[in-house]
């Protein structure tokens, strides 16, 4: 064990008393689930299942149905493979249960001290972990190597800062990501940094990303009747300088134009709220229980598990992200699933590979201003919907052979 690792496992250890209450206190300020925070702590655990189990870990809603939809591909290699979901996010924990499939179980992660995750691993057994993206967290990751469990990194991503980051701690980089049996990097520049940082080859496998069939036609959510009669534009996925360039692109349309903003993260509904009344703007607050009329000019939409009405409902998607600094975009991959072009802004360091792949099939315009926003709504051009089901089939292609290379880490017959 390296010195950064084990200093790393003794200031957790010493901060095991005192996570009750920093749990407690975030459930104050909404970040955490009060009665949920057992399972934070990794006690009082439901029974384990017989037979193998198969544990998928991501941080947040995204990471954590990407893993459902990989599920879904492994499912048919392993059938009777018991699924447990973990994620970190009050946000995933609300919304998970609306895409469990069968024989799964979701909880949340437990705190990254060395007795918690301990208690989890003990207790679950689990002969396949698999992580998503950046989670990487070094007791969660040795307490799984002890348990001789099989271990894999998949649609791992990292930023330019990140990689510099573990760069610096190369010894201790290379210990702990010499513990995956499979890494499956999302994007070249991700593939390359690990395999500088691991000295090992890294395959740039591509995102895993991947929701839906692209401008199929699938059958829509119903959708309410606010009486709006002209375009609606909206901000999806908004952060903080993100909602006052949409107000401002507002003003440069037309009139009957209607604005519908969603952030990213609904607990800033107040902090929105704020602006539009601070702008004098005429809106109404879905968290609040408003019913916009057909005068109302613009939707705050700070709820979650929404997001597929406020899609079908939009005329031109702006995607949040990519404008606030330290961000870097994030995935255009849901709103194209609802035959959405996606306008979004120039910095789009999470998700480069899919910007290039996409900009070509007219599927996703940079917009740097609110004119450019304005004005790439009034001339939208069509999307290669062919292409782009070309696309997304490429994507599925990848989660099924991703499966396949997680199946092989099991062996043939189920290991309980």
């Amino acid at each position: 064990m390296t010195v950064a690792l084990a200093a790393y496992r003794m200031v957790t250890a010493g901060l095991s008393p005192f996570v009750p209450r920093l749990l407690y206190a975030r459930a104050v300020r909404g970040k955490e689930l009060v009665h949920r925070q057992d399972e934070r702590l990794a006690k009082r655990l439901p029974h384990r299942p017989d037979g193998e189990v198969i544990w998928l870990h991501g941080a947040s809603i995204g990471e954590t149905r990407l893993l459902v939809q990989l599920a879904d591909s492994l499912r048919k290699l392993r059938p009777h493979a018991f699924l447990l979901f973990t994620s970190q996010t009050r946000t995933s924990a609300e919304l998970i249960s609306d895409f469990l499939p069968d024989n799964a179980q979701h909880q949340l992660a437990p705190v990254d001290t060395p007795a918690a995750t301990r208690r989890f691993i003990s207790h679950w057994q689990p002969d396949l972990c698999i992580f998503a993206e950046g989670e990487i967290w070094p007791n969660l990751l040795l307490a799984a190597e002890a348990s001789e469990a099989r271990l894999a990194l998949v649609n791992a991503r990292m930023t330019a800062k990140s990689i510099t980051g573990w760069t610096r701690l190369r010894h201790t980089a290379r210990k702990l990501f010499s513990h995956f049996d499979l890494i499956l990097a999302a994007d070249h520049r991700t593939a390359e940094g690990l395999a500088s940082i691991t000295g090992q080859d890294v395959p740039a496998f591509g995102s895993l990303k991947v929701v839906g069939d692209g401008a199929t036609g699938d059958e829509e959510p119903s959708l309410p009747n606010f009486g709006w009669q002209g375009p609606v534009v909206l901000g999806a996925s908004t952060h903080d300088g993100e909602e006052k360039l949409l107000l401002d692109c507002l003003d440069l349309m037309e009139p009957e134009t209607r604005l519908i903003i969603a952030p990213r993260h609904p607990e800033r509904g107040d902090e929105v709220e704020a602006l539009l009344t601070n702008q004098g703007a005429e809106y109404a607050r879905i968290s609040a229980g408003d019913i916009p009329l057909a005068s109302t000019k613009i939707l705050l939409a700070d709820t979650v598990g929404d997001m597929p009405k406020w899609y079908a409902m939009a005329d031109h998607v702006y995607l949040g992200g990519a404008h606030s600094p330290g961000i870097g975009g994030h995935n255009p991959l849901e709103p194209l699933s609802h035959g959405k072009r996606v306008l979004t802004g120039p910095h789009t360091s999470n998700c480069t590979d899919t910007v290039a792949d996409l900009e070509p099939l007219g599927a996703i315009s940079i917009v740097r201003t609110a004119e450019e926003i304005a004005a790439s709504c009034r001339s939208e051009a069509p999307i290669d919907v062919d292409a782009l089901k070309s696309y997304f089939a490429a994507g599925r292609k990848r989660l099924d052979d991703a499966a396949a290379k997680l199946s092989n880490l099991l062996s043939p017959q189920p290991l309980r």
